[in-house]
């Protein structure tokens, strides 16, 4: 696989992103097409241009029959939420990665994704 580069912002290209996420939907399926895959989407943002990467990989994924857990639309995780960002995230600004509290928080759902999904 190769690598995608990110832009000076940190920050990948839509049409890139879809064009990574179909290559390797495509090489999963085609190298490993007995193995159990699952994904998951990031959290919601309450930000459009942002979500709208998220609803890509989860039509990539029904497309190609992968289980998509989406976060996007589930609101276990809320990181648009100051006080939620002070209790489960990494820190007040993020908005991408859980703490220990908040891993603890979404363990039993994402724990049963994985089991229904893999069986």
């Amino acid at each position: 696989m190769e690598k995608v580069d990110l832009n000076q912002d940190g920050k990948i290209d839509f049409d890139e992103f879809r064009n990574g996420i179909k290559k390797i939907c495509e090489y999963l399926k085609t190298n490993h097409n007995k193995a159990k895959i699952i994904f998951f989407t990031p959290f919601n943002r309450r930000d459009s241009n942002y979500n709208k990467y998220s609803k890509y990989l989860v039509d990539a994924c029904n497309n190609y029959n992968y289980p998509v857990y989406n976060f996007t639309e589930s609101e276990v995780v809320i990181p648009y939420d100051k006080d939620f960002r002070f209790k489960y995230m990494q820190s007040r600004d993020d908005k991408a990665h859980l703490n220990k509290h908040g891993h603890d928080l979404v363990l039993s759902l994402v724990e049963k994704f994985i089991l229904d999904n893999t069986k």
